[in-house]
């Protein structure tokens, strides 16, 4: 995710080549680099534009779109996982930290005993807040060398290992689902998704410790793949719970550009109304929040035709109301769809990676904001 020009679901959608979004702009040679580790970088929202950054040259994860990524909060590394490229599906990990004094991209995959199996378009996640603040990234579902998977892993401690629960309950097997941390309950919730064949409008609950939970919510936005999916402090404040926002996402036949809310106190969801402006019909974007959820970032994303370079930001509007509005950064991306994007050093810095670009290809880059 060579190219899978018939593959099904949400990659078929992604795949069709297109689009006449042109290369970003340059950014300024004077920009700092990530690479002097992973704290105590670029600050977040710099409305100047987002940062291209070869981390000094060090070898990078080669060109995948798909790709999931996440922060192994136990070591401060940046993990990176499977994709679609060159091979496809992939099983590599990246990682990026302290596992070198000079601060480099490392490809540990045959340092590990064990791996999960290559895959792509799967859900990951890791914990910011609460006792699982120490916990490490972790991975579910994604399509395999044979289709949809269900299976969950954890990537701690330079090691990956499958988790397992005596309930043995998980979703079904699907790709393209929507997974993001709830804030100080110390939970995640996962959205929806594809077989291939079937969308999904389920909603379920992961712990750590418990497993899998399947919820029932009295109101349920229309079954989908490929929505963004983050935590928001939009429902309250973070003593209260706060709440995920869910934003486009596609169907078999349609690009879905609503807006919904899933309140981590209710634990229902309800459709956003209130911001004047949404974002457009949009799925495989990219999208992340500070650790505390004040403010939200949508990047990029298929509008049903090419990928674009929309740079959407959701927040209170200085104690206002919660509204999406449009910004205009002087550099950013090119037009592209389906790449991890997250937040990391304490919720300051956004990064994302690869994508697929506006001719189908896979990209390689790493971008900061």
């Amino acid at each position: 995710m060579g190219l899978l020009a018939g593959v099904f679901g949400l990659a078929a959608l992604l795949v069709i080549p297109g689009g006449l979004m042109g290369p970003a702009l340059a950014p300024s040679a004077s920009h700092p680099s990530l690479s002097r580790g992973v704290a105590g970088v670029t600050p977040m929202y710099h409305f100047g534009g987002w940062l291209l950054d070869n981390f000094s040259g060090s070898p990078l994860p080669t060109a995948r779109y798909g790709a999931s990524m996440a922060v192994d909060p136990t070591d401060g590394l940046i993990v990176v996982f499977g994709g679609c490229g060159r091979v496809c599906p992939m099983n590599d990990t990246w990682v990026y930290g302290s596992l070198s004094t000079s601060y480099q991209w490392v490809n540990i995959t045959s340092k590990l005993s064990v791996s999960p199996p290559a895959r792509y378009d799967a859900a990951s996640v890791n914990m910011w807040y609460g006792p699982y603040s120490r916990s490490g990234m972790f991975l579910f579902g994604g399509h395999g060398a044979s289709g949809a998977l269900n299976d969950t892993w954890e990537f701690i401690g330079h090691h990956w290992k499958q988790l397992t629960f005596p309930n043995h309950r998980a979703p079904s097997p699907r790709f393209s689902s929507s997974w993001a941390e709830m804030g100080n309950r110390n939970e995640f919730v996962l959205f929806g998704g594809t077989d291939g064949t079937h969308y999904s409008n389920q909603t379920w609950l992961f712990d750590q410790k418990g497993g899998w939970k399947h919820l029932h919510p009295a109101l349920s936005p229309p079954a989908r793949a490929g929505a963004a999916l983050a935590f928001s402090n939009h429902d309250g404040n973070s003593a209260a719970g706060g709440g995920e926002i869910l934003v486009g996402g596609n169907n078999a036949s349609t690009v879905l550009g609503d807006d919904w809310d899933f309140s981590n106190y209710a634990l229902d969801w309800y459709r956003e109304t209130g911001s004047p402006s949404l974002p457009p019909p949009l799925t495989g974007s990219g999208m992340a929040s500070d650790m505390k959820g004040v403010i939200v970032t949508l990047f990029g994303g298929w509008n049903g035709s090419a990928p674009t370079v929309g740079n959407w930001v959701h927040h209170d509007g200085q104690g206002g109301p919660w509204v999406w509005f449009v910004t205009h950064p002087r550099t950013h991306p090119s037009a592209r769809s389906d790449f991890p994007m997250i937040s990391f050093d304490g919720g300051r810095t956004l990064l994302l990676f690869g994508g697929r670009s506006s001719t189908g290809a896979p990209l390689g880059d790493f971008w900061a904001y």
